[in-house]
Parts: C-alpha cells; sequence; structure tokens
C-alpha cells in the first residue's frame, strides 16, 4: 500500500477520504471509488490530455460530452445532454460509431429496431468487432430508466481513443449552455419534429419527489427530489419526533451515535458537528444572491438552488439524529437542572434554525420557480409572436412570383438568404428552450404539463415547418439561378456567335468576282459557314431545352412571354441566316456555271465540300495528340531491394486496376439482355479500360521483366525466388483471365446494341401497326352520311397500302432475328416478341382488309341524296317546331296575344300536314332500303325513322293539346272578362243612384220610399254577391296559368273590383241604416209634435175654454190653484219643447229644402201657440190671485147680506175679466 500511495502521489492522483486501513477492512464503496479514480486519471484524462491541452479546458466530462455532441448532430432521433439517461434506448452509440464510420452498417435498420436492448447490444457488438473495444458492459446494464454514469464514460472515452478526436470550441460553448443535470430525474422528452438543420429538441425536465406538509404550497417537484424535514404543528408535543427521514448515510451516522454510549460529550460534539455544518448552509444560501433577470441565468441559479436542497435531504438526518440524542441524554436523568436546561435551550436553538433555513430555502425556491416560469412563458410568447410574423413573410414571400428577370430574383436569393440568417439567429431562442424546468402545483398536476406539452407540440410544428420551407424554398431558388445563369451565359454565347456569323455573312461578297477563284473562295466560306450552322444547330436545341427546364421550374407567364420573344428571336435570325446562306450559295454557283459552261454547279459544289473537307481534315490532324513517346530506357538494377519495392507496386497497381476493372466488367448490368435503354455509360467505362489496357500491359511486361531479373538474381544468389515466381504468374493468369473477361463483354456490348437495333426497328414497325389498329378501334362516326362514309373508305384502302408495304421490312426484321439467334445465345423473349408482333400484325391487317370491304359494302348500299335531303330537312323543320313548343305559350296573358299565340299553333298545326308527304317518303325510302343493306345499317336507317316519327306524334299531340289548352284558357278569361265588365257597369249605375238619391228627412212618406228603394237595392247585393265570388275563384285559378306580369295585372284588377264592391256595399248599407234612422227621427218628431198640440188643445179646453163661477171663496181659491198646477205643468213641457226645438233644427239642416219650409213653419207654429197658451195661463192665474183677495177683504168690512151680492158682482166682474 505504501508503494501505492509512493504512485499516487507521483501521477498526482487525487485520494480522497480513503486510507490502506480501508482498503484492508474491505470498505466496498471507498475501494470503488479508488478503482474510479485509478479509471478517470489513465484511461479519462490520459487518452484527453492532448486535446484538453489544445483547447485550454480542464473538465474531461464536457470536452467527452462536446464530442458526443458534436458528432451526433445529424441524428436527429439523438440528443445527448448526460452520460445517464440520454444512452438508454441504444441509439446515441450507434449513432457515434455511425457518425464516424457509415460503412459498417444502415443506420435505418437500427433505428426500425423495436428494443433498445438490441440496438445497444448491435452497438457493442460492432464495436468489438470492428473497432476491437470489448463489451465491458451488458445492453441489460444501460437499457435502464437511470444507467451508471462511470459505466458509460469509461466506454466512451474508449470510442473516443480509437475514433476520430476533433472538437471544437462551438461545441464547448453549446454544452455549457446545457441545463445541470439532477441528482435524481425522470426527464419527459417534448420533441419538436424537424427535417433540417435549424430544428432542435425541446425537452422538459420533469422529476418527481415525496410530498411535505407545510404551511406554504405543497408543491410536486419537478426539478429537485424534497424529502420531509423536521416540523411541529402541535406545540402541546414533544417537539422533536422519535422517528425521522434519514439517508443511507444518515442512518449509518445514526447508528454510530446509537451505538456509543449516551453521554454528553459525544451529544456535543455532534451538536457543533451539526451547527457547524448549518452555520455554512445558511452561508451558502445567503451568498446565492439574488434572482436575475436572464434566463438562462435563472436556470443555473435554479439548478444551483437544486443541489443546494439536494444538501439539506442529505444532512436532515443528521439534525434529527442530534435531536432524538438530546431527547434520549435528558430522558437518561443523568443530568443535571442546569444541564437539561442547556440541552433544551441548545435542541430548541437547532430545531429554529433548521426550520428558519428549510423555511427560507423553500422561499427561495419558490421565488426561482415563479421567475423562471415568467421568463420562460415570455420566451415562448417571444418565439411565438416571432412564429407568426415569420409565417406572415413566408406567405408574403411565396405569394410574390419569381423573376421577371435575373436581377429580381436574385434580389429574391439575397431576400431569402436574410430569412436564413433570422432563422438562424432565432436557432438561439430555440436552443434555450432545449429544457425546460417546470415546477406544477398538486392542484393543477399533469394537467399544466399536458398544457405545456401541447403548447410546445404547437410552436415545434410551426417552426419546423417554417423551416422546411425555407429550405424548400431555398433548395428551389438556387436550382432556378443556377438554371437561368446557365441560361443566360448559353443564350449570350449564342447571341454572340450568332451576331458573329451574321457579321462573317455580310463580310462575304456575293457580286462584283475579278475571276474565278475569288467565287470559289466565297464559295468555300460560305460552305463553311454552313457547316458552322449545321454542328451549332445543337446548340439551339440545348439553349431550348434549357429555357423549357427553366420556365417549368419559374412557372411565371411573365417570364414565359419574355422567354418566348427571345427564342422566337434567335429562331427568326437563325432562319434568316440559313436562307442568306442557300441564296447566296446558289447565286454564286450559277455564276460560276455561267462563266464556266463545262463545269455544273453540282461539280462546284462538290469541289468546294472537298476541300472544305480536307481541310477540316488536317485541322482535326492538327488537334490530335500526338503518339506517346516511347517508353524511356531502364536504369540498370543495383540492388535487389529496390527491384522488389518497385514489383511489389507495379504489381499492387495492376491488381487494384484489375480488380476495379473487373468490378465495371462484373456489373449486374452484363446479368440480362434489355430490349431498350441507354448503355453509353457501360460502354465508357468499358472502352476506357480498353483504352487503358495497353498502357497496363506494358507495365506488366515490366513487372515480368523485373521479376525474372529478380529471379534469376535470387537464383544465382541462392535465395529462394518462389514467392515472387508465383506472384508473376498469379498476375500474369488474372492478366489472361481478364482479357478474355474484357473480349467477352466487348461481344456483350455488340450484341447487345445488335438486340436494341433489332428492336427499335420492331418498335417503329409496331407503331405503324398500333397506329392502324387504333385508327380500326375507331367507331364510324355516321354511316348514313355519304361524304363520311367515302372518306373512311379512301382512309382504309390507305391504311392497306400503309401495313402492305412494310412486310418486306418485316421479313428483313425476321432474317435479323435467325442471325442474331445463330450468332449467340440470343433472349428468350426474342423470338416470343417477334412472334407476338407478327400475330398482331396479320390480325391488325386482317381487321383493316375486313373493314374496308364492310365500308365498300355501305358506301354501295347509301341512300339517294333526296333521301338526306329530305332527312335533313325534316329534322330542321321537327326542330324548329319543337323549339317553338319549348317555350311557354299556353299560358294566361293578354286576350289578344293568346289570340295571336293560338294563331301560331294552328299555322304550325298546317305546315304540320304539309310536311306529311316527306315522311311518306322516307318510310317508303327506308322500306326500300332495309332490303339491300346490312342489317346493322338497316336497322340504324330504321331506328332513325322510328326517331322521326315518335317526335312527329309527339309534336303533333304537343300541338293538338296546347290548342285545346289555350282555347279553354281563352275561354274562361272571357268569361271573367265579361263578368267583371258587368259587375263594374252596375256598381257604376248604383254609384250614380246613391250620389243623387239623399234622404228626404222630415218627409217620412219620401223617406218610406227612399227606404224600400234602399232594400231592394240590399237586395240585389246579395243576389250579385255569389257572381263576384265566381269571378274571384276563376281570377285565381287563371292567376296561376298566367304569366308573371298579367298575373299581377289580373290580380290588381280583381282587388280593385272587390275594393270598388266592398265600398259600394258599405255606402248602400250605410244609406239604408241612414234611412231608417230618418224615418225614425222623422216619426218621433211628429208624434211629438202632435203629442204636444193635443196637450195644448187639451190645456186650453180646460183651462181657457170655461166660464168661472165661484159662489165661494173656496171655490175662487180652488180654481186658483188649478191654473197653478196648469201653470207649473207648461212650465214642465218648457224643456220638452226645446228638445223638441233641437230634434227639429236638427231634422231641418239635414233635410231637403222643401221639407225644410214645412218643417220649419210647423215649428214657428208649434212655439208660437206654446208661448201663448202660457202667458193667458200666467195672466189668468194673477187675475184670479187679485180677485181672490178682493173678495177677502170685503168680507171682513161688510156684512153678510152684501157678501153675496157682491160675490156676485165680483163673479159678474171675473167673468167678464176671464172672457177678456
Amino acid at each position: 500500500m505504501t508503494v501505492l500511495g509512493h504512485l499516487f502521489a507521483i501521477e498526482t492522483v487525487d485520494l480522497v477520504n480513503i486510507g490502506s486501513t480501508d482498503i484492508v477492512d474491505g470498505n466496498h464503496k471507498l475501494t470503488l471509488g479508488l478503482i474510479w479514480n485509478i479509471i478517470l486519471h489513465w484511461q479519462v484524462k490520459n487518452v484527453m490530455k492532448n486535446i484538453m491541452a489544445g483547447l485550454q479546458q480542464t473538465n474531461s466530462e464536457k470536452i467527452l460530452l462536446s464530442w458526443v455532441r458534436q458528432s451526433t448532430r445529424n441524428y436527429p432521433q439523438v440528443n445527448v445532454i448526460n452520460f445517464t439517461t440520454s444512452w438508454s434506448d441504444g441509439l446515441a452509440l450507434n449513432a457515434l460509431i455511425h457518425s464516424h464510420r457509415p460503412d459498417l452498417f444502415d443506420w435505418d435498420s437500427v433505428v426500425s429496431q423495436q428494443s433498445a436492448a438490441q440496438r445497444l447490444d448491435h452497438a457493442f457488438n460492432i464495436a468489438k468487432c470492428q473497432l476491437g473495444i470489448e463489451k465491458l458492459l451488458d445492453p441489460e446494464d444501460v437499457a435502464t430508466t437511470y444507467p451508471d454514469k462511470k459505466s458509460i464514460l469509461m466506454y466512451v472515452t474508449s470510442l473516443f481513443q480509437v475514433l476520430p478526436q476533433q472538437v471544437s470550441i462551438e461545441a464547448i460553448q453549446e454544452v455549457e449552455m446545457l441545463p445541470r443535470p439532477s441528482k435524481v430525474t425522470q426527464e419527459e422528452h417534448f420533441q419538436l419534429h424537424h427535417q433540417m438543420h435549424y430544428s432542435q429538441q425541446i425537452t422538459v425536465s420533469l422529476a418527481q419527489g415525496y410530498e411535505q406538509t407545510s404551511p406554504k404550497p405543497r408543491f410536486k417537484s419537478y426539478a429537485y427530489t424534497q424529502a420531509a424535514y423536521v416540523s411541529t404543528s402541535d406545540p402541546t408535543q414533544s417537539p422533536f419526533p422519535t422517528q425521522l427521514l434519514e439517508t443511507p448515510e444518515d442512518k449509518s451516522f445514526g447508528r454510530s451515535l446509537m451505538e456509543k454510549e449516551v453521554n454528553l460529550d459525544s451529544y456535543q460534539t455532534a451538536l457543533e458537528e451539526v451547527l457547524s455544518w448549518l452555520l455554512s448552509a445558511e452561508d451558502a444560501l445567503q451568498a446565492q444572491g439574488e434572482i436575475s433577470n436572464d434566463v438562462e441565468e435563472v436556470k443555473e441559479q435554479f439548478h444551483t438552488h437544486e443541489g443546494y436542497m439536494m444538501d439539506l435531504t442529505s444532512h436532515q438526518g443528521r439534525v434529527g439524529n442530534v435531536l432524538q440524542l438530546g431527547s434520549q441524554l435528558i430522558g437518561t436523568g443523568k443530568l443535571s437542572e442546569d444541564e437539561e436546561t442547556e440541552v433544551q435551550e441548545q435542541m430548541n436553538l437547532l430545531n429554529s434554525r433548521w426550520e428558519c433555513l428549510r423555511v427560507a430555502s423553500m422561499e427561495k425556491q419558490s421565488k426561482l420557480h415563479k421567475v423562471l416560469m415568467d421568463l420562460q412563458n415570455q420566451q415562448l410568447k417571444e418565439l411565438n409572436d416571432w412564429l407568426t410574423k415569420t409565417e406572415e413573410r413566408t406567405k408574403e414571400m411565396e405569394e410574390e412570383p419569381l423573376g421577371p428577370d435575373l436581377e429580381d430574383l436574385k434580389r429574391q436569393v439575397q431576400l431569402h438568404k436574410v430569412l436564413q440568417e433570422d432563422l438562424e439567429q432565432e436557432q438561439v431562442r430555440v436552443n434555450s428552450l432545449t429544457h425546460m424546468v417546470v415546477v406544477v402545483d398538486e392542484t393543477s398536476g399533469d394537467h399544466a404539463t399536458a398544457v405545456l406539452e401541447e403548447k410546445l407540440k404547437v410552436l415545434g410544428d410551426r417552426w419546423a415547418s417554417i423551416c422546411r420551407w425555407t429550405e424548400d424554398r431555398w433548395v428551389l431558388l438556387q436550382d432556378i439561378l443556377l438554371k437561368w445563369q446557365r441560361f443566360a451565359e448559353e443564350q449570350c454565347l449564342f447571341g454572340a456567335w450568332l451576331s458573329e456569323k451574321e457579321d462573317a455573312m455580310k463580310r462575304i461578297p456575293t457580286t462584283g468576282f475579278k475571276d474565278q477563284n475569288e467565287k470559289l473562295s466565297s464559295l468555300q466560306k460560305l460552305t463553311a459557314l454552313k457547316t458552322d450552322l449545321e454542328k451549332k444547330k445543337r446548340t439551339m436545341d440545348k439553349l431550348s431545352s434549357l429555357n423549357q427546364d427553366l420556365l417549368s421550374a419559374l412557372k411565371n407567364k411573365l417570364v414565359t412571354q419574355k422567354m418566348e420573344i427571345w427564342m422566337d428571336n434567335f429562331a427568326q435570325r437563325w432562319d434568316n441566316l440559313a436562307q442568306k446562306l442557300e441564296k447566296s450559295s446558289a447565286q454564286i454557283s450559277q455564276a460560276v456555271t455561267a462563266t464556266q459552261p463545262s463545269l455544273t454547279q453540282t461539280t462546284v459544289m462538290e469541289t468546294v465540300t472537298m476541300v472544305t473537307t480536307r481541310e477540316q481534315i488536317l485541322v482535326k490532324h492538327a488537334h490530335e495528340e500526338l503518339p506517346p513517346p516511347p517508353p524511356q530506357k531502364k536504369r540498370q538494377i543495383i540492388v535487389d531491394s529496390e527491384i522488389r519495392k518497385r514489383l511489389d507496386v507495379d504489381i499492387t497497381e495492376l491488381h487494384s486496376w484489375i480488380t476495379r476493372s473487373e468490378a465495371v466488367l462484373q456489373s449486374p448490368e452484363f446479368a440480362i439482355y434489355r430490349k431498350e435503354g441507354s448503355f453509353s455509360d457501360l460502354k465508357e467505362k468499358v472502352n476506357a479500360i480498353e483504352r487503358e489496357k495497353a498502357e497496363k500491359f506494358r507495365k506488366l511486361q515490366d513487372a515480368s521483366r523485373s521479376a525474372q531479373a529478380l529471379v534469376e538474381q535470387l537464383v544465382n544468389e541462392g535465395v529462394n525466388a518462389e514467392s515472387i515466381k508465383q506472384a508473376s504468374e498469379q498476375l500474369n493468369s488474372r492478366w489472361v483471365e481478364f482479357c478474355q473477361l474484357l473480349r467477352e463483354r466487348l461481344n456483350w456490348l455488340e450484341y447487345q446494341n445488335n438486340i436494341i437495333t433489332f428492336y427499335n426497328q420492331l418498335q417503329q414497325l409496331e407503331q405503324i401497326t398500333t397506329t392502324a389498329e387504333n385508327w380500326w378501334k375507331i367507331p364510324l362516326t355516321s354511316t348514313s352520311d355519304p361524304t363520311v362514309i367515302k372518306s373512311q373508305l379512301k382512309m382504309c384502302k390507305d391504311e392497306v397500302n400503309r401495313l402492305s408495304a412494310i412486310q418486306p421490312q418485316i421479313e428483313r426484321l425476321k432474317i435479323q432475328s435467325v442471325a442474331l439467334k445463330e450468332k449467340g445465345q440470343g433472349p428468350m423473349f426474342l423470338d416470343a416478341d417477334f412472334v407476338a408482333f407478327t400475330n398482331h400484325f396479320k390480325q391488325v391487317f386482317t381487321d383493316v382488309q375486313a373493314k374496308e370491304k364492310e365500308l365498300q359494302t355501305i358506301c354501295d348500299s347509301l341512300p339517294p341524296m333526296r333521301y338526306h335531303e329530305t332527312m335533313t330537312t325534316m329534322l330542321m323543320w321537327i326542330q324548329q317546331s319543337e323549339t317553338k313548343l319549348s317555350i311557354p305559350q299556353v299560358t294566361v296573358t293578354e286576350y289578344e296575344i293568346m289570340e295571336q299565340r293560338l294563331g301560331e299553333l294552328q299555322a304550325l298545326q298546317s305546315s304540320l300536314q304539309d310536311q306529311q308527304s316527306g315522311l311518306n317518303y322516307l318510310r317508303t325510302t327506308v322500306k326500300e332500303i332495309s332490303k339491300k343493306a346490312p342489317s346493322e345499317l338497316s336497322q340504324k336507317y330504321q331506328s332513325d325513322l322510328e326517331g322521326i316519327e315518335v317526335r312527329w306524334k309527339k309534336l303533333s299531340s304537343q300541338l293538338a293539346e296546347r290548342c285545346q289548352k289555350l282555347e279553354e284558357h281563352m275561354n274562361k278569361l272571357r268569361k271573367i272578362q265579361n263578368h267583371i265588365k258587368t259587375l263594374k257597369k252596375w256598381m257604376a249605375e248604383v254609384d250614380v243612384f246613391l250620389k243623387e238619391e239623399w234622404p228626404a228627412l222630415g218627409d217620412s212618406e219620401i223617406l218610406k220610399k227612399q227606404l224600400k228603394q234602399c232594400r231592394l237595392l240590399v237586395n240585389d247585393i246579395q243576389t250579385i254577391q255569389p257572381s263576384l265570388n265566381s269571378v274571384n275563384e276563376g281570377g285565381q285559378k287563371i292567376k296561376t296559368e298566367a304569366e308573371p306580369a298579367f298575373a299581377s295585372k289580373l290580380e290588381m284588377e280583381l282587388r280593385e273590383l272587390n275594393a270598388q264592391w266592398d265600398s259600394l256595399c258599405r255606402q248602400v248599407y250605410d244609406r239604408k241604416e241612414a234611412l231608417k234612422g230618418g224615418l225614425d227621427q222623422t216619426l218621433s218628431l211628429q208624434k211629438d209634435l202632435s203629442e204636444m198640440r193635443e196637450w195644448m188643445t187639451q190645456a186650453e179646453e180646460e183651462y181657457l175654454g170655461r166660464d168661472f163661477e165661484y159662489k165661494s171663496p173656496d171655490e175662487l181659491h180652488a180654481a186658483v190653484e188649478d191654473l197653478k198646477r196648469a201653470k207649473e205643468e207648461a212650465q214642465q213641457k218648457e224643456m220638452k219643447v226645446k228638445l223638441l226645438t233641437e230634434s227639429a233644427n236638427n231634422i231641418i239642416a239635414q233635410a231637403q229644402t222643401a221639407a225644410q219650409e214645412a218643417l220649419r213653419k210647423e215649428l214657428d207654429t208649434l212655439t208660437t201657440n206654446y208661448q201663448w197658451l202660457c202667458t193667458r195661463l200666467n195672466g189668468k192665474c194673477k187675475t184670479l190671485e187679485v180677485s181672490g183677495f178682493s173678495w177677502s177683504s170685503s168680507v171682513i168690512s161688510t156684512s153678510g147680506h152684501m157678501q153675496s151680492i157682491r160675490a156676485k158682482s165680483t163673479g159678474s166682474v171675473l167673468k167678464k175679466l176671464l172672457k177678456v
């Protein structure tokens, strides 16, 4: 152990809390820690010390994590953030190996595996077999919820040692931005779906812990494990519980205390240790500082406090043990009263400080959580706002058409680059959401997590959508930009070339030649220019192809029009140049032949062409490469090692070349013959091998000579040269086999080319046959039109001639087929395809010939021209008649219009009868044609005739039905109109009567006559009412079948008629009531007048018309009383007189002039008589009263004798007075 300690001291291996006695005593935990320190020092730090020094980093774990993340960056299924849970599914290990050695396995097959254990086992096996790393771990050790971190570190370090070691500063900075892992976490990953380099994973770290009852809100902590703390809720109970939650270390610490004898010294020692730790914990909490406003700093503070809370959890058992130890110490009763009080105070102080620390830490945790959640929600809101703006931005960019010129497209590319830069900048915000820390209240629970998950999923989908669109758009823009630049370049070059040739054409003289040589020189230049034009035709085709590719990708109508103008311009210039060349060549040729009649134009052109061709051949030879120089003479071999080294190089090179060539010659494409396709690439590869074979053969000869010289030298020196001889023989043998394979492949290519040529010819013949078959399958458009039948017959004869013309080609193709079979092992499909084609050809040829005969038969049996003319006329007339009948003409409208329509229908019926002769002719002709025409054609003619007859009968029945219906409507309308006219006339007469006859008020006789007339008029109304109802009903029925305008008019007329009728009826009934009331009023007035006259007469007779003789004062007094009663009665009649006067005046005001005078005269008479009567009654009454008073006075002054005398005299006087 001393030697081991000395070695550790030399190698600076840290030994913490471990000594030799711990190892000797078998302390497993400390021994395992020592072993890990050894592994960490020699396997981890030694392996990484160079790269750590280069990056100026001291944390090997951080560098290793950076290397892993940098290597697996392009694997969207992998996100390594630690050396525990990120490796459980096995994808990280496979991705790490595949990123550096993609040739070892297929990544998609690993992803498709269902089990994590299978993926881990695959990675371990690959690492062992291909990289030489032993299986230090089993899949079951890693495929757990929380794998061992040290085991993962050790295995990943082994991979780091054998794989490329490249770590960038950016990768290390990215790792530094990752949140610190918690000791107890259960991560739930919500991955943003992405398919491009912008997307990242957004992970919400969640960890469940214990629950605790406390005055603070209870949390289900997803950031750390929160254990139960010591708390006192009931002050009556002991403040120190007897059972506490303890960590394993605390249990061992507690057992060590309990195992010892409980005394004051051990209690004080434990108390001091706990108080010392408590003081440091309080200082640590104070040192955490204020909560930051930056989300990343708050995350760091949150995880720092998370570790701090874990530390509290790990030490809470020790606090409980000290409190329990103090309780036991007090319970033993061995302490004095002062000591017991001191211990009690110490325990209270410890518990109080612990509780304050616990509450403060929880409050700090709550504040951190609140600030962190607010900042993270703010980040999510900012990301959401950015996504909304970017979506609108991308929508505007997508709606903007590409182009319309190259500069605009470049501007759009630059704008897209700005968008990409914005996405890369926004990626930082997305990266900051890589690990969100969420602490949810128990009341919300999983709901808060689900809401956050849904929110992140929506944001992730939107982010991924924008990223995908940006990538796709970038690819599209780059593709269009490249195509446009290529097109613009080709367009510019072609335009310059065309302008150059046009200028050259202008410079070539066509007239004014001095001698024959100038003419020939101009002709040669024109011919050379024509040759250049032919060569450049491919460039024109290429330019057109580039234009089509660009337009298909661009899809812009404006650019399309612009490009079409450009291409049309080029085509026009090309055609003009070609026409000028032809015209100038012909002109100069004619000039040459004109000067030398012995030379024809053809001879001149052949001469010029031969000269031009000779010049082209000379130029071609001048441009050809010179033959390769002869091989240099080899220097004298002096040292066998140099010869051997060069021999090995040559043999290796030849073997390598043969291997590569054999890979080409043994391609699966040589396995089967094909009917079509291009073998230009394969042929080019084989020809390249053939061209290289000569050079390789020289090298083979050099190698053989070197081997022979080396063998001779070794044999002379007595050394075994069998290996060299075998290597040379093996190389030569392989060369022979390779040459044989090459010849076979060349023959195969030639044979395959013959097969493709054969099938090209066969395909051309098949196309001709298929064209004829397609024409044969087209049904006849008309078998009754002579023009169509004759045209079809001509086309059919052309097809027969065309098929007959290709029969010699088919025979030649048959000979080629036999030759191909005799030449080699031809494919089985050769005979089958040729036989199938010949059978197809024979069948089509037979069908076309049969159709020719059928058409000829139909042509011979066509009806005469009169039949077609009559049929056309009949169909046209029926069509016109049906068109007329299709317009609704049987609806009710104005009577004159209906009469006009009825006339048109009757005229159409008359025309129908006129066309009967044509129908009879058609019947007779069809009957005659049916005897000699084919059955199908005969059936067609009969079917056409039946169609006409059906339409004829239908038309005839429709005409008769419509005429009948129209006549019925006219009769109904005429009847209703007559009724309406009669009713209006009667109502006009009644209206005149009502306006002329006024009620004769005051004249009862006339009123009685008028009332009688009015009652007769009411009887007439009741008699006419059913007729009006009938008019209304008929009008409603007609209105349902009438045209809208006429229906509205009829409805308006009926409404006016009914309104006039109702008004008239009301007037008649009102007049009746008025007459009846006037009569009753007149009769009542007359009755009252009569009664008043009778009363006045009676009163006059009773009170004024008799003589009064009174024998005594009593009689006189009684007479006075009677007159007073009469007077009172007359006064009572005064009101009645007034009422009679008012009633009579009302009647006089309403009565006619003649009646007014009579009523007024009668009323005046009555009023005068009444007033006269009242006056006389008043006078008589006063006279009697005076007489009575005189009589009483006489009685008092005289005697009885005198009384009688005076009475008589008084009576006589009164009598005289009364008479007066």
